[in-house]
């Protein structure tokens, strides 16, 4: 889980996200980003994800017009 990978929407890195243990230590926990579909077939980053989440959104709700 450390190779950086790239969104396949934008083509920006994936974010890395970290959480902080009892230590004190940042503690990298996901870098696979979230599903790209129905935009992309593949993994994009956090700002893309907006992008995914709003789309799938506006076609819920086209389709319950």
């Amino acid at each position: 889980m450390s190779e950086e990978k790239i969104c396949d929407l934008c083509f920006g890195i994936i974010d890395k996200h970290y959480y902080t243990n009892d230590d004190g230590e940042r503690v990298m926990y996901w870098d696979e980003g979230h599903n790209g579909q129905p935009l992309v077939d593949g993994r994009v980053c956090d700002s893309c994800n907006e992008l995914v989440v709003a789309y799938r959104i506006k076609k819920m709700m086209e389709a319950r017009a």
